[in-house]
């Protein structure tokens, strides 16, 4: 069966295959009302960008380097104190 892509910009027809449609049935999805290529670019905004900050430990104050910039207002801790919190 053909489907229309519901991104108004696309547009594209894409279909799903019978695998595509067991899988989701098994695990309770919908099916994807988005073609494949809008899907991925719809995952990849909601990954950091691919830029590096360095910024302080938010338990010992340790310089470090994540994905995380300063405004990010969640704790960002060193590998140290991330597996004293959390193991």
């Amino acid at each position: 069966m053909i489907h229309i892509c519901a991104n108004a910009d696309c547009g594209k027809e894409f279909k799903i295959i019978n695998q595509e449609k067991t899988f989701y049935a098994k695990v309770n999805l919908p099916l994807p009302i988005y073609c494949p290529d809008c899907r991925r670019t719809r995952r990849l905004q909601f990954k950091n960008p691919r830029k590096l900050y360095k910024r302080p430990c938010s338990s010992c104050q340790k310089e470090i380097i994540t994905t995380y910039p300063l405004e990010f207002t969640s704790p960002v801790y060193c590998s140290v104190c991330f597996e004293e919190k959390f193991n």
